[in-house]
């Protein structure tokens, strides 16, 4: 009788409190940004970068021709995951205004991509969306003095929101 009862004692003292999770929930979300520059726009312009989520928000200056920014939000570790995702990089013109050689042909050249990509609690990618940007402009010396005349330009624009 003894056996029997400590038997059914093991039986009993399952893990009651383990919580069940849904494999198809969303758990991760891995926000990827990155921009490349050719050396005239760090020459001729201040380039700053905007990015977060929700309400957080970082502010920085690029100062070299390559940035890169790589996060994983996880329910690991945060109670509830962003809904808004955004980076921005805006262009502003140096001032003073640098020499220009009104010979030279300058080249913008900018290279970027905002992705962000979903991973449901059993590793399958449920969401995803990808930005590239790609610019080449080039402009003679005698031009350069009204391509800065036009003030702060945007190169890069992302903003998405989950449902």
């Amino acid at each position: 009788m003894s056996i029997m009862i400590s038997a059914l004692f093991f039986v009993s003292c399952g893990d009651e409190n383990e919580e069940i999770v849904n494999p198809n929930a969303l758990k991760d979300i891995k926000a990827m940004y990155s921009l490349t520059v050719s050396e005239d726009y760090l020459y001729f312009y201040d380039l700053t970068v905007t990015y977060g989520y929700d309400d957080a928000k970082t502010t920085e200056e690029i100062q070299l021709d390559g940035w890169s920014f790589e996060q994983t939000y996880s329910t690991d570790y945060m109670e509830t995951l962003p809904v808004r995702f955004f980076c921005t990089v805006k262009a502003t013109p140096k001032s003073p205004v640098p020499a220009i050689d009104e010979s030279k042909t300058y080249k913008f050249e900018c290279s970027g991509a905002c992705n962000l990509a979903g991973f449901t609690n059993d590793g399958r990618r449920i969401m995803s969306r990808n930005v590239p940007h790609i610019e080449k402009l080039q402009y003679g010396g005698s031009a350069m003095q009204s391509v800065l005349n036009k003030g702060t330009k945007t190169l890069v624009s992302f903003e998405f929101a989950r449902e």
